[in-house]
């Protein structure tokens, strides 16, 4: 992909990929978040009362 860039004469397709490279550099970070907190309890969680244990499902 790189190559394409260094290649491409036009400043539109230029500007166009930078900000494809832009979006997915975004996206990568925001998945990268999203897998670090993976796992954890969310604060609705955390404050959740526990369940009675009559209205477990067992």
């Amino acid at each position: 992909m790189l190559d394409r860039i260094v290649n491409a004469a036009s400043t539109a397709v230029v500007s166009a990929y930078e900000q494809r490279i832009g979006e997915l550099a975004l996206e990568k970070q925001i998945m990268q978040e999203k897998v670090a907190l993976c796992g954890r309890p969310t604060l609705m969680k955390v404050f959740e009362p526990p369940e009675p244990p009559y209205l477990s499902r067992h």
